[in-house]
């Protein structure tokens, strides 16, 4: 892997070229991401925007879609292009807040869970926006998301 070096867990995920896709946080917050093509390691690729959260990973269409948290629990959105180079589209505020997240995609679209200060569980998806999924306080582990 070189000599990267990260903060948190690192998220993997595979993309539909065939590659793996790790995503790291580093110790300053800010995220990097590398492809892995049969027994080669690319390049890290950074990312300005600092996050207080691990990166949590889901592929569709081409992309790696990237959920994260900031400071103060507000939910952003980032997608890599899958392939060699650097990808990144940039963040995008999902106008919510919720931590923990998970991100898993369907039918070329992503959805992140998380709950917010309340407890509550919201559903997030892309071109829809945040909605209330109404089991209040019933949940209490963390949410895990498959990618597809």
């Amino acid at each position: 892997m070189g000599t990267t070096t990260g903060a948190g867990k690192p998220a993997v995920t595979a993309g539909s070229d065939g590659a793996v896709y790790v995503a790291i946080r580093y110790a300053d917050g800010t995220n990097g991401m590398a492809r892995r093509a049969g027994n080669t390691w690319g390049q890290w690729y950074g990312m300005s925007k600092a996050m207080s959260s691990d990166p949590q990973l889901a592929a569709a269409n081409g992309l790696i879609y990237v959920a994260e948290v900031d400071s103060v629990n507000r939910v952003w959105a980032n997608a890599f292009a899958q392939g060699a180079g650097n990808g990144w589209y940039g963040w995008a505020d999902t106008r919510g807040w919720a931590y923990p997240v998970a991100i898993a995609t369907l039918r070329g679209q992503f959805y992140i869970v998380g709950r917010d200060l309340n407890q509550d569980v919201w559903w997030y998806r892309s071109g829809v926006g945040w909605i209330y999924y109404q089991d209040r306080r019933q949940s209490v582990s963390n949410f895990v998301a498959v990618p597809r």
